[in-house]
């Protein structure tokens, strides 16, 4: 299934988690001391907080459900004009994905991916510090 992806910077992941805990009445899929993840049925959302060194939104996407799903979105993509940035096999927040990155007219970044596999890192390392402002993952996007 094709879900939406929100990703927000925040400066204290404790008041994040429990804000958004009570709005979505559920609590993260994903766990970690720099980074939550909440996976929503209804409405289809993926949602993600990771610690920025500025609050906001870092980018938003599509977590698409195969390699399919991401190439024919690529696709629509460049049929709109959009110039995209490929990654394969990205270690980037706690999975290994493939992903295109793209800006839309009003300077947004959008992320299309499809992730492989959960791994035990953010950005090839256990610890980190927080992403800069403009950054998805201090490293990645």
């Amino acid at each position: 299934m094709t879900k939406l992806h929100v990703h927000v910077h925040v400066t204290d992941l404790s008041a994040a988690r429990r804000y958004y805990s009570a709005l979505f009445a559920a609590e993260p899929v994903r766990i970690e001391t720099d980074y939550l993840k909440w996976d929503l049925a209804d409405p289809g959302l993926n949602f993600a907080v990771s610690l920025g060194a500025e609050a906001g939104l870092s980018h938003l996407g599509f977590d698409l459900p195969d390699d399919a799903s991401l190439q024919e979105f690529a696709t629509r993509a460049a049929d709109a004009g959009a110039t995209a940035r490929t990654e394969r096999d990205a270690a980037c927040c706690y999975a290994v994905s493939d992903k295109e990155w793209l800006t839309d007219p009003a300077g947004l970044s959008w992320e299309l991916f499809h992730s492989k596999e959960r791994i035990d890192t953010f950005f090839g390392q256990p610890e980190r510090a927080p992403a800069p402002a403009g950054a998805c993952c201090g490293g990645c996007g």
